[in-house]
C-alpha cells in the first residue's frame, strides 16, 4: 500500500464512474487501452469480465460498476481499460479496470489527502 506521504505532490488520473469522480495515482497507471472483449473465465465472479494478453502477461479485467452494483453496464467504442500496477511488497501485480470516461490529470500538490482504502 502506498503511504500518504508518497501521494503528496503526485499527479492523479481522474475518471468518472456512474457520475461520481474518482482518481488514481498516475504512477500506478501502466497503460490505457481501447476496449476489447476479454476472454471469459469459467466460474469467475460476475465483476471479473475475463482476461486479456498484455505483452505476454495475463491481466484480469474488472468492471467496477458491476463490482459495486452501480449504474447501467454498457460497453461502447469509447470505453477504455485502465491497466494498473499494484503491490510494491509482493511484487508487481497488474489489474485492468473498465473506465467509461477519463476526465483529466490532476496535480494535488501538497493538499491534504485521505488515506487510501486498505481493503479495495
Amino acid at each position: 500500500m502506498v503511504g500518504e506521504s508518497k501521494l503528496k505532490g503526485s499527479p492523479f488520473l481522474g475518471f468518472d464512474l456512474a457520475h461520481e469522480f474518482y482518481d488514481v495515482d498516475i504512477k500506478a497507471v501502466k497503460k490505457i487501452r481501447m476496449w476489447e472483449r476479454p476472454t471469459t473465465i469459467p466460474l469467475a465472479p460476475k465483476f471479473i469480465l475475463g482476461v486479456i494478453n498484455l505483452q505476454g502477461m495475463i491481466v484480469s479485467i474488472m468492471d467496477l460498476r458491476v463490482r459495486f452494483d452501480i449504474g447501467q453496464v454498457e460497453y461502447l467504442p469509447t470505453t477504455v481499460v485502465l491497466i494498473l500496477k499494484a503491490g510494491e511488497v509482493a511484487g508487481e501485480r497488474i489489474l485492468g479496470i473498465i473506465i467509461y470516461a477519463i476526465s483529466d490529470v490532476i496535480d494535488m500538490g501538497d493538499n491534504n489527502l485521505n488515506s487510501p482504502m486498505k481493503n479495495f
